[in-house]
């Protein structure tokens, strides 16, 4: 069930415009940044990547497919 915030969705507005409830956008975003999905709906980091070189708007993007669709994250974090 959608439960992204108002403010994130508002966000993915400033981003990518169209309703902000979209993960087609998002996802090609995180995509071209290199970043990879699992069969588990996890992401990987792009190569040689730490969760330090990630954007304000990549953890915006992720925590919105996270809060909205379900996604489950990062696959770092399921590895800790």
């Amino acid at each position: 069930m959608p439960q992204a915030s108002d403010e994130l969705r508002k966000k993915m507005q400033n981003y990518f415009g169209g309703n902000g409830i979209d993960d087609g956008c998002v996802t090609e975003y995180l995509e071209a940044r290199g970043f990879t999905l699992t069969k588990d709906w996890l992401w990987n980091l792009p190569d040689n990547w730490t969760e330090a070189d990630l954007t304000e708007q990549d953890w915006d993007c992720i925590t919105f497919l996270v809060h909205e669709w379900d996604f489950g994250g990062l696959a770092v974090w399921e590895q800790k």
